[in-house]
Formats: C-alpha cells, sequence, structure tokens
C-alpha cells in the first residue's frame, strides 16, 4: 500500500447514541409559577454508561401546548444535582436540539432534566440525551 492511500483501520469514529433507547423517552413537568423550575427528574441512571461519553444533544417531545421553555441539566446524585447547562428553546411537537459544543460527562454519571416555562401552565415534555462516546 503506498503512503497516500488511506487506511480505514487506523481511524475510529465516534459512536452516537441516545438514552433512553427505548420507545419511551422520559417525562418532564414544569410548574403552574411561570419560569419557576420544575423536580429533577432523571433521564439516565448512575452507572448507566460505564465510559466518559459527550452530550450532543436533545431529543424532545411536547404534550402540551409549546411554548418558551427552559431545559436545564444536571448531575449528580439524587436531591443534590449539579446543574451543568440550560437551554431556553421554543419547542414544537417534535423538537431536536443540537448543543454548539459538547458537554464531557464522566463515566457512570447521572443525568437528571428539570424544566421551566413561559406562563402558568406546567408544560410537560419527554426527553433523551444525545450522546457520543470515543471521542
Amino acid at each position: 500500500m503506498g503512503e497516500a492511500e488511506f487506511q480505514v483501520d487506523k481511524f475510529s469514529a465516534p459512536f452516537y447514541r441516545v438514552y433512553p433507547r427505548n420507545a419511551t423517552d422520559v417525562s418532564v413537568s414544569g410548574t403552574t409559577t411561570q419560569w419557576a423550575w420544575g423536580s429533577w427528574i432523571e433521564i439516565i441512571p448512575v452507572n448507566t454508561i460505564t465510559e466518559t461519553f459527550w452530550i450532543i444533544g436533545l431529543a424532545m417531545t411536547y404534550y402540551t401546548q409549546p411554548v418558551a421553555t427552559i431545559v436545564q441539566l444536571g448531575k449528580g446524585a439524587s436531591g443534590s444535582e449539579a446543574a451543568i447547562a440550560d437551554f431556553k428553546t421554543r419547542l414544537f411537537i417534535d423538537s431536536w436540539l443540537t448543543l454548539p459544543i459538547p458537554i464531557r460527562v464522566a463515566a457512570n454519571t447521572r443525568i437528571a432534566a428539570r424544566v421551566a416555562q413561559l406562563g402558568a401552565t406546567a408544560q410537560t415534555l419527554t426527553i433523551a440525551v444525545a450522546y457520543l462516546t470515543d471521542l
């Protein structure tokens, strides 16, 4: 093989995944107070992703009316989550949010989400986290 030829076996591409992988995403709800955070809801349980990973996006579905919404991701044990990112968006029936910069997360870390929304009607949406490994 000449020096200018491409050798596929010398490179590996990141492996893209989504969690949860089944048909049921996780439901997250706001409160009846405008811009007040709802409760943290577990998206990725502890010890589920056993290698370092990078969150690259969110897949979301609304079941109530679409309004301006903030989705916050957090990491850590239940009851002591630390916020790692906020995303303000106006969601429609199905929305995909690609992060401008991937968020690096240590192996075995629990990821949770909570939402706040414009208006005094609690909004419910489902969330799945898109991530990659082997970056």
